[in-house]
């Protein structure tokens, strides 16, 4: 069995910072459309990954941590500027 993994990573705009560490890659999607947005993606855990995260605004920060059966399928869109998002998901 082959193990296969699809990241897709757009930015744009000024001063955009997207960092992930994935223990188990599976499908992440990630945007960002606007100036001075973070977000930052961990999974330690042994459940795959498979996310959509959609950011639009400026000055936005998200930090999710894990993945688990909860969060299989999530889709998250932020449509607003100055918003703080903590996601733990163990």
């Amino acid at each position: 069995m082959e193990n296969k993994s699809i990241d897709i990573v757009t930015q744009i705009g000024t001063g955009n910072l997207i960092e992930v560490i994935d223990k188990t890659p599976s499908y992440i999607e990630l945007s960002q459309t606007g100036n001075f947005n973070t977000t930052y993606f961990v999974n330690p855990n042994n459940y795959p990954t498979n996310a959509e995260i959609n950011v639009r605004g400026s000055g936005n920060y998200i930090d999710i941590t894990g993945s688990n059966s909860i969060s299989d399928g999530m889709k998250i869109n932020i449509n607003a500027n100055d918003m703080t998002i903590f996601m733990r998901n163990y």
